[in-house]
């Protein structure tokens, strides 16, 4: 956006793996609003009694309780299945576990009212055996996924974004992207976790290829090494206007912090960037 332009209004909170799990979603929120933050992404085994097998009540009633009191946003939600196993598990009952547990949490981000679902990418160690996953095979295996998945996306209106998550695999921005774009759906994208990616990449480098595809970003706290003016520059050229949520540990939380790092980065996409690159948009 350039420097005359009308800022973009951009949502900005924190994700619950912040609360411990006996936390109640309304003191939460409560937390959250009296800090200035507006948005809330919970975690389905940690935040407000969400389970895998919550129903819709059970998710509707989360929703208002954090809405009630004074959040207005659950953009994504965030499963945990994928400590069990995942879809490049080498049994095929346990791939279809792992997908059976992605349609689940599809349904239970449509019942919050969130727009997207967070799906770690695998990593090349199975999380259930211990037993290394060949390269080739767990891109197979997840691009397999992928496409029947964006199926059941489609269905429900809410997003999947892949976060990459290192453990040797998804390296590349260009992979990843022709990963997604392989499911030829829309609702298919990226989650950009720029601690995640500092580790192996530059998140900069990989908002501007993912471009449009970035549908969720992830900022560490305290600072994760990333080039933040430069992260900027490349969401405003990608043209992202989602939320930014903050991801960081229970211990010694400072909402305070928070808000003033995420106020800073919103700062910096509402300032004047460069002319954006030449590429896909």
């Amino acid at each position: 956006m350039h420097q005359n332009d009308t800022p973009i209004p951009r949502r900005r909170g924190v994700c619950g793996w912040a609360f411990a799990p006996d936390v109640a979603p309304e003191a939460i929120a409560r937390r959250l609003a009296a800090a200035g933050l507006d948005a809330f992404e919970p975690v389905i085994g940690r935040t407000g009694g969400l389970t895998p097998d919550s129903d819709r009540p059970a998710c509707e009633r989360v929703a208002d309780a954090i809405r009630c009191n004074g959040v207005a946003c659950i953009p994504s939600l965030v499963p945990c299945f994928h400590r069990t196993t995942h879809v490049t598990d080498p049994d095929p009952q346990h791939r279809q576990w792992a997908i059976d547990q992605t349609v689940r949490a599809l349904d239970q981000a449509a019942w919050l009212g969130a727009d997207v679902l967070l799906w770690q990418a695998p990593r090349l160690v199975c999380p259930r055996t211990g037993s290394p996953v060949p390269y080739a095979d767990a891109l197979v295996a997840t691009a397999r996924a992928l496409e029947a998945l964006a199926i059941e996306a489609e269905s429900r209106n809410v997003a999947i974004a892949v976060e990459p998550m290192g453990g040797k695999f998804l390296l590349s921005p260009v992979e990843c992207r022709e990963l997604i774009d392989a499911t030829a759906c829309g609702l298919v994208g990226l989650y950009m976790d720029t601690g995640n990616v500092a580790a192996f990449g530059d998140p900069a480098d990989w908002i501007r290829t993912m471009g449009y595809r970035t549908l969720g970003l992830h900022v560490k706290e305290p600072a994760d090494g990333c080039d933040w003016p430069g992260v900027a520059a490349a969401l405003c050229e990608a043209g992202y206007t989602g939320p930014l949520i903050a991801e960081v540990g229970p211990g010694g939380l400072d909402l305070a912090a928070v808000a003033t790092r995420l106020g800073e980065l919103e700062a910096l996409l509402d300032g004047p960037v460069p002319p954006a690159a030449a590429g896909e948009r």
